[in-house]
């Protein structure tokens, strides 16, 4: 009950503050907590809302976040893939799907400087969050099958987390403490720098949604090799910008390794795919006109239903105070809190 009490007074402070300021319309990131928020501001202040969501996390426990009711009472709702676009349909009556719209996240591609595709090196790169869900160990499995043909290659891991030292050690533990660099945390310019000087970038992750750091990698004309999970097939294609493989198979990561090591020409002829596919359809800039579309069809039905500083109900009527108070109790009910 503590959480739901939590959610409802900060619903009550941004209702207030979004009414002072007269502000039309209300976009949250992401379906859990921080859009219970939204949703209730929104019923509060009679402010339509929206929200973006990119999972995969929420979609093992969309019913705890109370995803139906959220994309039925939002003006629009964003997904960043058709995957992600699928679950939210899961979760949600289907006179509410046309409302789900996909639009990609997406980079700068003249941020990244496409490098020449280099034949003598080997230089393999990871960045991201070293926690459990990226599959780090995975790919130092696949590296250490390796070692022995390949004793020049360099794996360079960008970014940090729990499992750092966890991560560190098995490294060690596989003799590839020469072979294995740990970088820390890089800005956004170091990793675009580092990309521009590797041959290639891997994400062997158990989860994703559709990743960034895999966009960033393919606008340097960099081929990727990525798990086979969610979102991640829409924008790599097998073969084409770089490998697709299954999640946790370190064997199929090293053979994929080991032919990218090999083959310069297939390097280069991926690394120039990947770049026009981020420029077609993951460029921010095109990305960001879909959004304010939609941002734009919102402010047109600004208080349709209802009258200015009341709440509605499903049902287009102003909602009591039992209702809200009913509401803000439905939505708090959730296994984890992650605000």
């Amino acid at each position: 009950m503590l959480y739901q009490l939590f959610y409802f007074a900060e619903a009550v402070v941004l209702a207030d503050e979004l009414q002072r300021r007269g502000i039309a319309h209300l976009h949250n990131h992401f379906g859990d907590s921080s859009c219970s928020v939204a949703l209730l501001t929104s019923t509060l202040s009679g402010i339509s809302y929206s929200f973006t969501e990119h999972g995969p996390a929420i979609f093992f426990e969309g019913k705890h976040w109370h995803l139906d009711e959220k994309i039925a009472r939002a003006q629009f709702v964003i997904a960043i893939s058709h995957f992600c676009r699928s679950q939210l349909m899961l979760f949600s009556a289907a006179e509410h799907w046309s409302k789900i719209a996909i639009v990609h996240c997406g980079v700068h591609p003249g941020r990244y400087k496409v490098g020449a595709t280099s034949k003598t090196t080997k230089k393999v790169l990871f960045v991201g969050r070293l926690e459990p869900v990226k599959g780090v160990l995975v790919l130092l499995e696949a590296i250490a099958r390796l070692k022995q043909r390949h004793p020049d290659m360099q794996l360079t891991v960008v970014g940090d987390g729990s499992s750092r030292g966890a991560i560190e050690a098995e490294a060690q533990r596989l003799g590839l403490t020469g072979m294995v660099e740990f970088v820390g945390y890089k800005t956004q310019g170091e990793v675009a720098d580092l990309l521009a000087r590797t041959d290639m970038l891997v994400l062997p992750s158990f989860a994703e949604g559709v990743p960034v750091v895999l966009m960033e990698a393919m606008a340097s004309g960099k081929p990727v090799i990525a798990s086979r999970v969610a979102g991640v097939q829409e924008l790599v294609v097998d073969g084409v910008a770089g490998f697709t493989v299954p999640p946790g198979d370190r064997i199929s990561l090293a053979e994929r390794i080991e032919r990218l090591f090999a083959d310069t020409v297939a390097r280069e002829r991926m690394g120039q795919a990947g770049r026009q596919m981020v420029e077609q359809s993951f460029n921010v800039d095109v990305e960001a006109r879909s959004l304010a579309q939609l941002f734009a069809g919102a402010q047109q039905g600004v208080g349709a239903s209802a009258k200015a500083g009341q709440a509605a109900g499903p049902n287009g009527n102003p909602m009591r105070n039992s209702q809200k108070i009913a509401l803000a109790d439905r939505l708090g009910q959730a296994p984890g809190h992650t605000a």
